[in-house]
């Protein structure tokens, strides 16, 4: 399957059709081009953050990447961001951390085996990476996607709450809600996670008290 972008319309139908569950709108681009684009529109950017799938896989590029941005004259006041899943080893992080302003970091779960029947891995490099970042001053904030049924749980948040508070109660803890969109397969059968539900949780963290607890301004 081919992308064609000069007649794409942005139905996303071809995701849908896809045998592998791939995104056909692919484009590759050099360090160059990234840099094209953002000068381009620069008047309107205060960052730049790499995000979809896990960026990390290609951390050669995001390296060469910010290492251009910072050392170019009008671009180096920028924010370079990483969107991560955490599974980087200890070594890898710190070759990409010096040209790096933050992290975003994903935690799916604390208990280990929902952790691997939700992602297929174990979370101790994730645990491992968050305390890391936090420890270089490069953790921007952690993720928490509340699943009903599943990281919704007594336990999960008691984990999560101890997590946090051990790091700093100030670290910004984005709460995500599962939604179906963009979801395929057993997925699409679990129930999503309500608003009134999200509030409740965060105001919960709140009460212990974690101070930056931030919940979704759209649920799609």
């Amino acid at each position: 399957m081919l992308h064609d972008a000069s007649i794409c319309s942005q139905c996303d139908k071809c995701l849908d059709v896809c045998p592998i569950n791939a995104n056909p709108k692919v484009t590759q681009y050099s360090v160059d081009d990234v840099l094209a684009l953002v000068r381009k529109n620069k008047p309107f950017l205060n960052g730049i953050t790499v995000s979809g799938g896990e960026a990390t896989t290609q951390l050669k590029f995001i390296i060469a990447l910010f290492t251009a941005i910072k050392a170019d004259k009008t671009l180096h006041d920028l924010t370079c961001f990483i969107d991560s899943n955490g599974h980087l080893p200890e070594a890898a992080w710190k070759s990409v951390l010096p040209v790096t302003d933050g992290v975003m970091l994903d935690i799916k779960a604390f208990d280990r085996a929902l952790h691997v029947k939700l992602t297929g891995r174990s979370n101790e490099r994730v645990l491992a990476s968050a305390r890391q970042l936090f420890e270089a001053g490069k953790l921007h904030e952690l993720r928490y996607l509340l699943i009903p049924e599943r990281t919704d749980g007594q336990q999960e948040l008691k984990q999560l709450f101890e997590f946090v508070r051990e790091l700093d109660v100030d670290l910004k803890l984005r709460l995500n809600a599962f939604q179906h969109h963009g979801v395929k397969g057993g997925a699409l059968k679990w129930p999503t996670m309500k608003k009134a539900d999200v509030e409740r949780i965060a105001q919960d963290l709140k009460a212990r008290g974690l101070k930056n607890v931030v919940t979704p301004s759209v649920y799609i």
